[in-house]
């Protein structure tokens, strides 16, 4: 079992200096924001439908007519139908505005359809109010820790979200393998952009839930890690690892051509990447591909 240790992101001055170089550069590429689109959206909504079923179900104050409107409220949204679950979660919230089942959902649905800064920090507000209220349940904690991540606030996100992993075995949804393979994912990120070593374990935790296992962006966190930590051959081995799921990945080619290029110093390996990314890059990103070639007239035998 995973434990919540205490670290300090505390890279040795070199390392540090030839971070912010690449970075300033923009050459180590994160992968931000890998769970925007709807394709995805199901896996995020997995925990929300394992735990709110069983909560409707177990609610015993829901009018006969409410507990209907909240079942298809939910039935809409797991099936991406969000304008729709929308609706039927206010409908509940005019009958019971105290239900938290119905609060959660409803802030959800806000939260995806509606995402500027006044509709988010409602919604999140209205999170850490329904923690207050329930500071033992799993789908506040988590919702809440993925809104956070969602909007950037890392640190807060990784809190939120490493709380919900400590109240996950008690939760409905402890036996759902896309909920707790979601959440390693999650926490891992948070560490990525807090630069925390712990991130590395849930990382590769996160690696033997489907579908996690096969996203580049997983690796990806996991190279960066390892270049916090100096670990440049590593780096290597996790890119490589993302590649073999997706071989024409941009942003991991261009980040093995820059570990070789800036960290092991071996410019024939990182002038085949480079081109292997300007390939992949196509037409798709001119600055990037302008970088890339500027770089490559730089250490290129002419």
């Amino acid at each position: 079992m995973l434990t919540n240790c205490s670290e300090k992101p505390a890279p040795a001055p070199e390392t540090k200096a030839k971070t912010k170089t690449i970075m300033k550069n923009n050459a180590i590429t994160h992968l931000r924001y890998p769970v925007n689109s709807l394709m995805r959206l199901p896996i995020f909504l997995t925990a929300l439908a394992a735990v709110l079923v069983v909560s409707a179900s177990l609610t015993g104050c829901r009018p006969p007519d409410m507990t209907a409107e909240f079942q298809l409220a939910l039935s809409e949204a797991a099936a991406g139908n969000l304008e729709s679950a929308l609706e039927r979660s206010s409908r509940c919230l005019q009958a019971a505005p105290d239900d938290l089942d119905a609060v959660t959902l409803n802030n959800f649905c806000q939260f995806m359809l509606n995402n500027d800064k006044a509709t988010t920090e409602k919604v999140l507000f209205s999170f850490e109010r329904s923690i207050e209220q329930a500071p033992n349940r799993f789908d506040l904690r988590y919702f809440y820790g993925w809104m956070l991540y969602r909007n950037g606030k890392y640190p807060e996100a990784l809190n939120a979200l490493e709380k919900a992993y400590e109240l996950l075995p008690n939760s409905v949804a402890r036996d759902n393998a896309a909920t707790r393979g979601n959440l390693l994912f999650l926490m891992g990120r948070c560490c990525v952009f807090n630069n925390l070593p712990r991130g590395m374990r849930y990382l590769q935790a996160a690696r033997v839930y489907e579908p996690f296992g096969e996203w580049p962006e997983l690796y990806n966190s996991l190279a960066i890690l390892s270049l916090y930590q100096q670990n440049w051959n590593q780096a290597v081995v996790w890119l490589e690892t993302g590649l073999r799921k997706d071989p024409a990945h941009p942003a991991l080619l261009r980040n093995l051509a820059i570990v070789y290029d800036n960290y092991l110093n071996d410019r024939v390996k990182a002038s085949q990447c480079y081109d292997l990314a300007l390939v992949a890059i196509g037409a798709s990103d001119p600055a990037a591909s302008a970088a890339i070639t500027a770089r490559l007239n730089q250490i290129r035998p002419r």
